[in-house]
């Protein structure tokens, strides 16, 4: 008898290991990143503000390994970025060049994913001053559309609001930053996504890199840009192209 109870306490053990496991497996292979070959720099926007900003330049190359991407890098600056997935809920994003003799190593990220989302990214500059890095944490509503991120640096707090429309597109991003010393309250910006089409978005999802993130978040694709904050009002606009299927390709 009491051979059988341990037995069947070992079982459940085993089985409640094998359990957990499965589950923390699930956190990455829950997140995918859609396959991209290249992508042009001249279609991105962003206005997060980093010590080192992590901001591609020029065509961007994309590398897989089966669905999981494990590279990025881009020319004229022969800088890349590595992709490596570090425990059962993080990504290591880790920034080099490829020049010999030239230290690029400054920059590096961690992402932690729950139920397929980036839900937080710390950015280290790990060379010069390892104790400056900042915090962004990403809400989400229960349509898994990105609602909210909260940025914490040393020195401030910015706090970022979307908006969508009906067809689940980013229309508005709404902006607040506060001094996290003396509460200063900086002025606020506002940036309006328009002139939408009516084709799949072939970068929904890739949300790795800030860069890209206003592009991944819709279900179309967006041409029209405008950022209002205390300095005035700047825009921007794109001409999509396609490819012979229909479908955007944001490589030319």
């Amino acid at each position: 008898m009491r051979t059988l109870s341990f037995l069947l306490i070992l079982f459940v053990m085993l089985l409640s290991s094998c359990s957990k496991k499965e589950d923390v497996k699930t956190e990455l292979d829950a997140f995918t990143v859609p396959k991209i070959s290249q992508l042009d720099e001249k279609y991105l926007v962003t206005t997060e503000e980093h010590l080192l900003q992590p901001d591609a330049r020029g065509a961007m190359r994309f590398y897989y390994n089966g669905n999981r991407v494990v590279k990025r890098d881009w020319w004229p600056d022969a800088v890349y970025d590595t992709v490596i997935y570090t425990s059962p809920n993080t990504i290591t994003l880790i920034q080099k060049d490829i020049l010999p003799g030239v230290d690029y190593n400054t920059l590096k990220r961690e992402i932690k994913v729950f139920n397929g989302q980036v839900v937080q990214k710390i950015s280290y500059d790990n060379v010069s001053q390892p104790s400056r890095n900042d915090t962004i944490d990403y809400v989400y509503d229960q349509q898994q559309r990105l609602t909210q991120t909260i940025q914490k640096t040393p020195y401030r707090l910015t706090t970022r609001q979307f908006y969508y429309d009906g067809n689940n597109n980013l229309q508005r991003v709404y902006t607040t930053t506060i001094d996290r010393y003396d509460a200063y309250v900086y002025p606020s910006a506002e940036e309006l996504f328009g002139g939408y089409d009516n084709k799949p978005n072939p970068l929904k999802g890739a949300t790795l890199w800030h860069d890209i993130l206003y592009r991944s978040l819709s279900q179309n694709n967006f041409t029209t840009y405008s950022h209002t904050d205390h300095n005035g009002t700047q825009t921007r606009n794109w001409t999509l192209v396609y490819d012979a299927k229909g479908q955007v390709d944001f490589s030319r």
